[in-house]
């Protein structure tokens, strides 16, 4: 409630429609009017609508789920977020931000494995599915067990299936990706690839098919490099018999070539300082229209302030420059 509620603060970057950004939080008022049209919450809908009839049984979109799992991927992050001289960490089962996967949920906050992964895409390739085209149900998708028509499970028509992959808006300045509603449609040859990528702090994935040739690919990674995208790209080369390319190492250079750019434009605090004002003048509350009420104090130490936000509140830690 707090997030939707600052949403309506924030000024659009373009006029409707006109240009392309990503918000996963927008995504929480799609779940709020399907909360206040079923009487259901969005977590139950998922469950009973998506997870059940697909029986995806190792897939759940609550915390307790995953910490509690037997068998399961630990987050891991760079420390420092930095490439060079990388050293990746391991992410405690109790960090302070585990919960924000679950609380931006309908943005993709699932927990789940392989194999129910693959049944999500089984789905998403069944409107040109070969079976269902001589098996319609309806006019619905969904084979989920191709072995007879009686055990087709239909959850969506085929036209709203490929209404949702197609492009709906423009991504990029060279006119080969583009946004459609949830996935990303992208000219590639020999044919389009449909394709969404998922990440937050310390896991990443790729979900990827060409509905041309009714072939896909799911790759699940416990820690937020782009591998799981360049895996998908030369899977599809591969599949094609085209020209290896080795997608890890472009990426990997560009984004060190990204990471030395930034860095060169970071600010350096000087040594020796001293704030402008002592800590004390900056204390009070404050309030902020996308943020709400913000409590500033000085800390136990004298050395640094202390700024309380949000509802739990978390602390952030402000140093003077």
């Amino acid at each position: 409630e707090t997030v939707m509620r600052s949403l309506k603060k924030i000024e659009p970057t373009c006029s409707f429609r006109s240009g392309y950004n990503y918000s996963n939080s927008m995504l929480l008022w799609a779940a709020y009017l399907v909360e206040a049209k079923s009487g259901r919450t969005w977590e139950e809908n998922l469950h009973d609508r998506i997870f059940v009839p697909l029986q995806m049984s190792n897939s759940s979109s609550d915390m307790e789920s995953f910490q509690k799992a037997g068998d399961v991927a630990a987050l891991h992050k760079l420390k420092d977020y930095r490439l060079q001289n990388a050293t990746l960490q391991t992410m405690p089962m109790n960090w302070t931000y585990m919960d924000w996967i679950y609380i931006a949920g309908p943005a993709g906050g699932i927990n789940s494995n392989i194999i129910d992964m693959a049944k999500w895409l089984r789905l998403q390739m069944s409107a040109d599915n070969a079976y269902l085209a001589d098996h319609p149900v309806g006019g619905l998708a969904g084979a989920i067990n191709k072995s007879s028509e009686s055990n087709t499970v239909a959850l969506i028509s085929r036209e709203g299936l490929r209404y949702m992959h197609s492009p709906q808006n423009i991504m990029d300045r060279d006119g080969k990706l583009y946004y459609g509603l949830g996935w990303i449609y992208e000219e590639h040859e020999p044919h389009s690839i449909v394709w969404h990528n998922g990440g937050s702090f310390g896991h990443h994935s790729m979900i990827a098919f060409i509905p041309e040739d009714d072939i896909g690919i799911v790759i699940l990674s416990n820690s937020g490099s782009s591998i799981p995208e360049c895996l998908a790209y030369w899977f599809f080369d591969r599949y094609f018999g085209l020209q290896e390319k080795d997608y890890c190492n472009i990426s990997l250079a560009q984004s060190l070539m990204l990471e030395n750019l930034t860095g060169s434009y970071e600010l350096k605090r000087p040594e020796p300082f001293q704030p402008p004002l002592p800590l004390e003048s900056y204390a009070g509350n404050y309030t902020s229209d996308i943020y709400g009420p913000i409590n500033i104090t000085v800390s136990a130490r004298q050395d640094h302030l202390l700024a309380m936000m949000g509802p739990r509140p978390l602390k952030n830690i402000l140093y003077p420059w």
